[in-house]
């Protein structure tokens, strides 16, 4: 009774083991294969990859599903990436697109400030050239008087100091009399360093309207705001100064990294339009200062003002309150984005018939433009 028992036991036993080897075979290893082929697709590596399993019919509709899962992920991932591909491209193709047109504006602000950059050349041009064709009539006194003196030294030199050296002295003496060299000597030096200053400017103004007009520089420079506000300042003058009054409020200022060219255009864009708004004559205000870690620009006029329905569009590309042919539409828009991408803000306050105030802030650390 016992041995059968026994064999019974062992029977039972050697089965139990067996079912175990083919349960292994049959259900753990294929969820083993699935739990690779999971880690596989959790890595990025879905290409060509199936989970085959042939019992149970549980498993078996599990890795059906599975590979369908990882042929829906391969196939978004690479609509993903053609998706992020062609906006990739188009990004770059707007910032192209907004780098041509901030040019563009620039060169219409150029085109509008054109007859007045030539005016205040001409003016030093005028004088300068009018000086010069009066230190060629002193040069030509001077040179009277120089051949009058190699006579006398030659005179002297033949020692015929009698009548022929008389004469010569008393056509020196003559010419005294009637040319004044002092005051032609201290005339003469006035004229040079008038033209000098006159020669200065000119280089000035070519100098600030060349760096105004150059393409933008890509990289972000330190500079000082207060320079770009009298670089616009220089470039505006003629539209300003026969019926502005410039009152300008300029804090100390810390240089920041920034560009300092499209900075200068947002200037010239408040500053002709701040002249713009003014009929006969009035002020601009110009204040700069620092507060905690940002720096503020206020440009404020007592023109015309801005009509209330007008505000809230005066920021939006191409609208402009001006008349036809007397601006793009395009200098504030462009303004907002310079100001903008440097991490600032610009807003606008008005009153009609009182006059406009724009604000500027600029953090002082600058921003990844």
């Amino acid at each position: 009774m016992y041995q059968i028992l026994l064999v019974s036991s062992i029977s039972i036993l050697l089965l139990s083991v067996f079912f175990s080897v083919i349960t292994s075979r049959n259900l753990i290893r294929p969820l083993l294969s699935l739990e690779d082929g999971i880690k596989q697709i959790s890595i990025g590596n879905w290409e060509n990859l199936k989970i085959n399993v042939r019992d149970p019919i549980e498993i078996q509709f599990l890795s059906k599903s599975f590979n369908s899962m990882q042929e829906s992920i391969r196939k978004k991932t690479l609509e993903l990436e053609t998706s992020n591909f062609e906006l990739k491209k188009s990004n770059t193709d707007l910032i192209s697109t907004q780098r041509q047109l901030v040019h563009s504006e620039k060169m219409a602000s150029i085109g509008q400030l054109a007859a007045g950059v030539a005016h205040e050349i001409n003016n030093p041009t005028g004088f300068v050239s009018t000086n010069l064709h009066t230190m060629v009539e002193y040069l030509s006194v001077y040179k009277n008087l120089f051949q009058q003196m190699e006579e006398l030294i030659t005179c002297i030199e033949n020692k015929d100091v009698q009548e022929k050296s008389l004469t010569v002295i008393n056509k020196i003496e003559s010419m005294k009399e009637e040319e004044n060299f002092p005051f032609i000597l201290d005339d003469a030096f006035q004229l040079l360093e008038e033209s000098i200053d006159g020669a200065n400017r000119i280089k000035k103004i070519v100098l600030d309207l060349r760096n105004f007009a150059r393409p933008e520089s890509h990289d972000a420079r330190l500079a000082n705001i207060n320079t770009a506000i009298e670089d616009a300042l220089r470039l505006t003058s003629n539209e300003l100064k026969y019926k502005c009054e410039i009152v300008k409020e300029l804090g100390n200022l810390p240089d920041i990294f920034c560009r300092i060219d499209q900075i200068t255009q947002v200037f010239v864009n408040l500053f002709v339009n701040a002249a713009h708004a003014i009929k006969d004559r009035g002020n601009i205000t110009i204040k700069s200062w620092i507060e905690t870690d940002s720096i503020f620009i206020s440009v404020c006029d007592t023109g015309t003002g801005i009509d209330k329905e007008n505000l809230d569009k005066l920021f939006d590309p191409f609208f402009t309150t001006k008349d036809v042919g007397e601006g793009t539409g395009l200098g504030l828009a462009i303004s907002y984005g310079i100001i903008e991408k440097h991490g600032g803000t610009i807003e606008v306050e008005s009153t009609p018939g009182k006059g406009s105030c724009f604000y500027i802030n600029l953090p002082q650390k600058g921003n990844s433009i």
